[in-house]
Formats: structure tokens, sequence, C-alpha cells
């Protein structure tokens, strides 16, 4: 799976902002932001523009927190279950 292009993550003011843009002129408006959490940001800037699987995402979240196999495989689906519900997911 892929997450889609046409995203932008910002930090704003202590804050991380996922923004769409519009497509055509790449720009982007902050009132149609979501603001996301510093894992949600981590795996975003991980995954963006490459393929990845659950386990790729486990991994990353293992290598990067001090956390269990099983909390890691849970937020892993979590997160992906997230993206699918927002459809920012190609397959």
């Amino acid at each position: 799976m892929r997450l889609k292009s046409g995203y932008t993550l910002l930090e704003f003011r202590g804050n991380n902002l996922l923004v769409r843009s519009d497509g055509k002129t790449g720009r982007v408006s902050l009132e149609r932001g979501l603001q996301v959490n510093g894992s949600f940001a981590f795996l975003w800037k991980t995954f963006t523009g490459r393929e990845f699987t659950p386990e790729d995402v486990t991994a990353a979240l293992l290598s990067e927190y001090e956390i269990t196999g099983e909390e890691a495989s849970s937020a892993a689906k979590d997160i992906i279950s997230l993206w699918r519900e927002y459809n920012m997911i190609g397959e």
C-alpha cells in the first residue's frame, strides 16, 4: 500500500497539521487541516512516497518508541485503519 499524494505535513506553532492541497496550484488551506500527534507525523514522514506493509509500520514504531511488539502491532493496525477511513491510502 502507499499513502496518497496531495498532502503536506506542516509544523505550525508546535502542532503538526496535515493539509491537502487544491491539486491545481499546490496551495494549501489551514482551514482544511487535520491536527495530528507526533506518532502520526513520524509515520507519515517515514512512509510518504514509498510502498509499505502493516509489518513495516510495526517495525518503524518499534524502532522509534520503547513499546512491545504487541503494542506496536496494535498501533500500526489503528493508524492504517485511520488512513483508510480518511481515504489516505492507495492500494
